[in-house]
């Protein structure tokens, strides 16, 4: 695929510049667009110099000696999603199932390695189920704090596979209810498990998502001033959560601008105004922050995908916004 370019252009806010980034699993779907497309987006992606990081998942040995070239020689620095295997392939790293939770992590240990194929620099996954969805109750909780235990225990192991490639861990924290209903979860939770991880583990950090904080009932505000000190990674994302019947309902990532969705580009300045509060973007190696945008059935991918680079744009140019 042909692409007119120009002069690649740092995105900034306030005078503090990052990476932009773009996951390739949500903006190229398999399951919508088939394998062919699935790569042939990927290379689209590599040969776009608006992009400067990428986020993949786990591939086919073929697939892999297709593109690994190709990232190398495109510059591009490369994270790496687990999410995929972990929602699609039914893993919990904290079940109380021994047998599910040894399955679990040593398909987790394999994509670390895998990502340490792409020379990634962040490894992103989430946690098992919320063993109770919806329930409060003295079982349930209990149930819950048996699961993080044990999710402790597996991201200690994670986390010290990754500092072996030198790698940071970041556990993206999903919806409890609505679709993913996963254990992390709420942001208090998220902050203990990522405290005690830390101490045996200092790569271990959190990737927090735009779109997914409505759906934990929270704001941004309140979700950075808990999870701030953990944050190793950001994405940027668009919801629907008022019309249940709305095909792009839940945590699907539809594009911006999408009827009846939840985020909008002054609220991704906004986002990213309180992550430079934080002193997100203040370290002295450059952060990234990457859009996370799903086609619909019917969309075209590299349309919305330069929909999305639209969209960065346009809330990096209405400057600070509280």
């Amino acid at each position: 695929m042909e692409r007119r370019t120009g002069e690649k252009k740092m995105l900034s806010l306030g005078g503090r510049t990052f990476k932009a980034g773009i996951v390739h699993f949500m903006a190229y779907p398999e399951d919508l667009i088939g394998p062919e497309g699935y790569l042939a987006g990927l290379e689209t992606i590599l040969r776009d110099e608006f992009f400067d990081v990428v986020e993949v998942s786990r591939m086919s040995p073929d697939a892999k000696k297709r593109v690994l070239p190709l990232v190398r020689q495109s510059g591009i620095e490369v994270g790496f999603g687990a999410q995929p295997t972990i929602l699609k392939g039914g893993l919990d790293p904290g079940s109380t199932d021994a047998e599910l939770r040894e399955r679990s992590l040593k398909e987790i240990l394999e994509a670390v390695d895998e990502a340490a194929d792409f020379s990634a620099k962040v490894f992103g996954l989430a946690s098992g189920p919320d063993p109770y969805p919806g329930i409060s109750s003295p079982e349930a909780e209990k149930a819950r704090e048996e699961n993080l235990k044990r999710l402790t225990e597996s991201l200690v192991k994670i986390s010290l596979r990754a500092s072996r490639y030198g790698m940071e861990v970041a556990l993206e924290p999903f919806d409890r209810v609505i679709e993913k209903k996963r254990l992390l979860g709420p942001s208090t939770m998220c902050a203990r498990v990522a405290a005690l991880v830390r101490t045996a583990a200092p790569n271990f950090g959190l990737m927090i998502d735009l779109s997914h904080i409505p759906q934990i009932e929270e704001t941004p505000e309140e979700c950075l001033n808990i999870l701030g000190p953990y944050v190793v990674h950001v994405h940027v994302a668009n919801v629907v959560l008022k019309d249940r019947g709305h095909p792009s309902y839940g945590d699907q990532h539809p594009r911006f601008g999408v009827p009846g969705g939840e985020i909008d580009e002054i609220k991704v300045a906004r986002f990213l105004n309180a992550l430079a509060k934080l002193g997100y973007f203040d370290g002295t190696e450059m952060r990234a922050v990457s859009a996370e945008v799903k086609p619909a059935r019917g969309e075209d991918p590299d349309t919305v995908l330069a929909s999305t680079k639209r969209a960065l744009i346009r809330a990096t140019s209405v400057g600070p916004v509280v």
